[in-house]
């Protein structure tokens, strides 16, 4: 089946269904998260850009 990221309706439906699915994958064990740790070394300034980049790709 083909994705349509055209249609915004369809966009939603199919944005949801990942959603799920990795979700899903997730409670089962079958998908993990990286576990990331940053060096307190890094200047603060750095730190926090890489803190706010690393949210928004969990």
């Amino acid at each position: 089946r083909r994705f349509d990221f055209q249609n915004p309706s369809r966009m939603d439906r199919n944005v949801e269904m990942f959603m799920t699915i990795e979700k899903t994958l997730v409670q089962n064990n079958c998908l993990s998260r990286p576990n990331i740790y940053l060096n307190s070394d890094i200047e603060p300034k750095l730190l926090s850009k890489l803190k706010d980049i690393i949210k928004r790709h969990q």
